[in-house]
């Protein structure tokens, strides 16, 4: 069943480059067919101080009083100004472009950190989330509104609130574009994202098949794999910023993002540690007991209403991160004495470590601000367990492949073997072991259709004399020349038998008692007239029985009665066919 899948997973690397740069080339495409208006105009900023969120009721402005209020200053772009440390809500205001070739026109905006409301002219035409009524906001979001069709390059004003001062006037891409095309700007914006967790399902799809239907033993692997994998999944999409389109609530996707990474190291410590010997079996469960703890840490302060989980991401990301690379080279040295296990711990800890690497990278660039913590090449990590796990794959279905074509030539040697063994290579008839194989279903068809079957044994006579006097070469090619008489006269119906020397049977389906002697008494005068053997004539005597249905016969019994009107013919002047009713009118 696997088979099928070997040439995909050789080629899954392939293909996943291929898509990636036809989405990145619709991207582009789609970017260039109609260019964003930037927001490149003259910016000022007004310093409201420290409020609480949930007593700020503004809900309009008079722009172009505040506009010319002095305490509004120019704001440049390149650097941001200094405010007094306890701000956390400012206003920012320029001039909207004086666009109008967009059908459906949208300001287009990402926040981090911040909650926005967004004014145009006067009044308020957007507010970003509930943030203003007392409620914490986290993580990195899109924002569209929407803008009149035909509007003058009035002013825009931006109501920013954050807890994080530093993040205040981290108002990003900025522009005024067209709805449909910024809906599919979004998806190209996720295009790498999506891919991954599409190339992750298919993974997980095959590992599954792979358990499944081969019934691997290595369920544990195959549950901690999958399990590391779904973690990345749930994480890339809460990470995506399609993910809004389905369910608009920040706090909640940025929460599931940050427990998606505390959680995902784990089971590839996991993975490490049911493959290390048992020297580091204790470092591995340090490692893996410090996941588990920091985390839960990180939990219990978030309900505290101390923001744990971002306080303790530090500590989570060095421990994590020092574990899979010492965990890594632990797995790498670590002995084994099968090639194939050392070949596939090597294989592992080079995933790991590199899993580890980008981990590292990942959290130096968010730690100095190079790149946002939801930034989707945070989920690069992903990538190297998924490269480790499909060659893998690949060299299980090869090897399996080679098993099961070994197991197809053993079959066809069993079968092979099995065949010479039931077949005379004298007289080219079958065995005594063919007869084992054959009698038990033709009296189970016996008894259930009731349709007759009849049995003939033959035997040369004086066969000895012939030997005696002609040689056992001659003898041969007696057996050999009445064998061939015998299967002249055979169709499907029957089983032709060598059952010992020069004594033969004939188990004929279908046969009725007078069918079986008539087909006996054809033998018998055939190879009368046959020549065989020069100077001598040979003969034959046949005993014919049938099965008795009705559950009162049995197989010794039908051949001990075939046997017995054997004698009985070699008996009473030999070269004739006697039936067993012969023998009851006799006796």
């Amino acid at each position: 069943m696997m088979e099928k899948w070997a040439r995909p997973v050789k080629k899954c690397s392939l293909y996943l480059l291929l898509a990636l740069s036809i989405l990145l080339g619709q991207g582009t495409w789609l970017h260039g067919a109609c260019e964003a208006v930037p927001l490149d105009g003259t910016w000022k900023y007004y310093e409201s101080g420290h409020v609480e969120p949930n007593v700020i009721t503004l809900t309009n402005l008079n722009a172009n009083m505040m506009y010319n209020d002095k305490r509004w200053k120019l704001y440049d772009q390149d650097k941001q100004p200094e405010l007094r440390h306890d701000t956390n809500c400012i206003l920012l205001s320029t001039r909207l472009p004086k666009v109008i070739h967009f059908n459906s026109p949208v300001l287009f905006f990402v926040t981090e950190n911040q909650s926005v409301r967004v004014f145009l002219d006067d009044d308020m035409i957007y507010d970003s989330q509930d943030v203003f009524r007392g409620n914490h906001i986290y993580g990195t979001r899109w924002h569209m509104v929407n803008l009149p069709p035909s509007y003058p390059g009035g002013h825009i004003s931006f109501q920013v609130y954050s807890e994080k001062q530093e993040d205040l006037f981290n108002l990003k891409e900025l522009s005024v574009d067209d709805s449909l095309l910024l809906t599919q700007r979004i998806f190209q914006h996720d295009s790498a994202s999506l891919l991954l967790m599409f190339f992750s399902i298919v993974v997980i799809a095959m590992l599954a098949m792979h358990y499944w239907i081969e019934k691997s033993k290595g369920q544990l692997t195959h549950f901690i794999v999958i399990l590391f994998l779904v973690i990345g999944i749930v994480r890339m999409a809460a990470d995506s910023w399609t993910v809004f389109l389905l369910y608009d609530n920040l706090s909640f996707w940025y929460y599931i993002s940050l427990l998606m990474l505390y959680a995902q190291p784990l089971p590839l410590m996991l993975m490490v540690y049911q493959r290390l010997d048992g020297r580091f079996e204790n470092t591995a469960r340090l490692a893996i007991g410090g996941s588990i703890v920091i985390p839960a840490l990180a939990v219990l302060l978030d309900i505290s209403e101390t923001a744990g989980l971002e306080r303790v991401l530090a500590v989570d990301f060095m421990w994590n991160g020092m574990s899979l690379l010492l965990l890594s080279s632990l797995l790498w040295s670590s002995p084994r004495h099968d090639e194939v296990e050392h070949s596939y711990n090597v294989r592992l800890a080079a995933a790991v470590c590199s899993t580890a690497v980008l981990y590292i990278a990942y959290f130096i660039g968010v730690y100095f601000h190079v790149i946002s913590l939801q930034n989707p090449w945070g989920n690069m990590m992903l990538v190297p367990m998924l490269v480790s796990v499909l060659y893998m794959m690949n060299r299980i279905i090869k090897e399996e492949h080679r098993l099961k074509v070994e197991n197809r030539q053993l079959e066809q040697e069993v079968i092979s073997e099995k065949h010479k063994a039931q077949v005379d290579p004298l007289t080219r008839s079958f065995t005594r072991i063919k007869m084992a194989e054959v009698m038990p279903e033709l009296v189970r068809a016996a008894e259930e259709s009731k349709l007759p079957f009849a049995m003939l044994m033959l035997d040369i006579d004086k066969f000895k004399s012939v030997n005696d006097t002609y040689g056992h070469a001659a003898g041969d090619q007696v057996l050999q020349g009445m064998a061939d008489i015998v299967r002249h006269n055979l169709d499907a119906r029957h089983t032709f038998i060598r059952y010992g020397g020069e004594e033969f049977m004939v188990i004929c389906s279908m046969y009725t008692l007078m069918e079986a002697w008539e087909l006996a008494e054809k033998i018998r005068s055939e190879l009368e007239e046959a020549v065989l053997l020069e100077g001598r004539q040979i003969t034959c005597s046949i005993g014919v029985s049938y099965w008795h249905t009705g559950g009162e016969d049995s197989e010794k019994a039908m051949q001990e009665r075939a046997d017995k009107a054997l004698y009985y013919a070699k008996n009473h002047g030999r070269n004739q066919c006697i039936v067993e009713t012969v023998l009851t009118e006799a006796s």
